[in-house]
């Protein structure tokens, strides 16, 4: 299973195991492995919303990687819209314009 999405307009394509094995441990100085975020309940969670269907093996990894790719984009227009108004720290009212546009876009 391929992962490909657009992020910034550079379309990013990696398989399924390469993102799982990025997103499921992390090195820190000792080489121990962490979890970065919970597997189980993410499957838990998207399988309480939609019963009937079944996921595939990977289906959570590709959420969680659409999810933070679109916080990222959040972010970085809130950041867009400081920089707009002048101003050097990101405020609510930043992020709530850059929700409001991302939602846009993302409505298709």
């Amino acid at each position: 299973m391929h992962v490909t999405a657009r992020v910034f307009g550079i379309v990013v394509d990696q398989s399924a195991a390469s993102w799982h094995s990025f997103l499921r441990h992390t090195h820190n100085s000792q080489t121990h492995m962490t979890r970065i975020y919970p597997r189980k309940t993410l499957r838990k969670i998207i399988q309480a919303h939609e019963p009937t269907f079944k996921l595939s093996r990977n289906a959570d990894i590709k959420v969680y990687v659409l999810y933070l790719m679109f916080l990222q984009r959040i972010v970085a227009e809130a950041s867009r819209q400081a920089q707009m108004n002048r101003d050097s720290i990101i405020q609510s009212r930043h992020v709530t314009r850059a929700l409001k546009m991302v939602l846009q876009q993302f409505k298709g």
